[in-house]
């Protein structure tokens, strides 16, 4: 049974869940829109996931250019935090423990992480990189969890606290490497928001395998409609959402897993160095895709955030396929 409720009762629902650390997953796809001679629509493969770019423009030239200045945005920007990719800036900060020129981009996020890291006591936490390492790779070769002493050895090398940065420099600390996928692609989507605009761009939505951003209005002058999708079957949708000026992010411990019976998953505890085992989907609401992004993943981890978050609102979902939502994110319901 679905039930509406006030943040006091959602956190005594919430606090009994387990603690786990959540990156986006590709949970959340565009509804049906309609058609309008003036909707553009784009699809690419980024990130590791499909995006796709919806957007009303005067013209075809002016879609054409918003989109090449989007999809251009886009590329620049995964070229620095992209971890899987040699030779990025987060590559590089993680193959050799520092950074003497991180740019504008990597502290801009490297704070965003700081400010989620401290609200959520920890839970929100990007160097817990070493911990998902270890976990894949001992599924990967042995078929099993790792063994005790190796995961004592990787939860040494996981702290935020121990990271420092600045306009001249970034170090992780010794051991540490992180990922900053729980905040860095809703941020790359804002970004690429604002090249839509600065484009002349006021409607449109971008869909990033989870992470989306709706802007303005869709054709008819009505909300963008993005569906949840239902994380016990898949094609089904649990909910569907209006969203104007508004980002929803979603993070999800049911797609990327490596045992059968999905038990062990990419979804860390920083603390325990374990999957998480009672929730298996987080969607957020928020202004900034990026706030959306972090959140989702630091709610996953540790529901008492919400408390520190009023400028959001959320639906959970356990593993027995209970949902909470916030009063706000009900009314938003389509």
């Amino acid at each position: 049974m679905n039930h509406k409720m006030n943040r006091r009762d959602f956190m005594k629902w919430s606090g009994a869940l387990s603690l786990a650390l959540a990156a986006p997953l590709p949970l959340v796809s565009l509804a049906r829109a309609g058609t309008d001679a003036a909707l553009s629509k784009e699809t690419r493969l980024k990130m590791g996931t499909t995006v796709t770019i919806n957007l009303l423009a005067s013209s075809k030239d002016q879609a054409s250019e918003a989109l090449d200045r989007a999809w251009a945005e886009m590329d620049r920007l995964i070229a620095v935090f992209d971890r899987h990719r040699p030779g990025t800036a987060i590559s590089e900060l993680n193959r050799t423990g520092s950074l003497s020129d991180p740019g504008v981009e990597m502290i801009e996020v490297l704070n965003r992480a700081r400010d989620m890291n401290r609200i959520s006591d920890g839970a929100f936490d990007p160097t817990v990189l070493p911990l998902l390492d270890l976990i894949e790779t001992s599924f990967l070769k042995n078929g099993r969890p790792p063994e005790t002493a190796d995961l004592h050895q990787a939860l040494s090398r996981v702290g935020f606290d121990q990271v420092r940065f600045g306009r001249s420099g970034v170090s992780l600390g010794s051991g540490r490497r992180i990922s900053l996928d729980g905040v860095a692609k809703g941020y790359i989507v804002d970004r690429c928001g604002a090249a839509l605009a600065e484009a002349g761009i006021r409607d449109a939505l971008i869909n990033a395998g989870g992470d989306v951003l709706a802007l303005g209005r869709r054709p008819g002058g009505k909300p963008w409609r993005v569906a949840i999708q239902d994380p016990f079957e898949q094609g089904r949708f649990v909910r569907v959402l209006n969203l104007t000026d508004q980002a929803a992010a979603t993070s999800g411990s049911y797609e990327i897993h490596f045992d059968p019976e999905r038990q062990y998953h990419h979804l860390i505890s920083p603390k325990t160095g374990m999957s998480a085992g009672s929730m298996v989907s987080v969607t957020t609401v928020a202004r900034e895709t990026a706030r959306a992004d972090a959140l989702s993943t630091a709610a996953f981890v540790r529901p008492e955030t919400l408390n520190q978050a009023l400028d959001a609102e959320v639906l959970l979902i356990n593993r027995l396929g209970r949902q909470k939502m916030t009063s706000g994110f009900k009314r938003m319901l389509g």
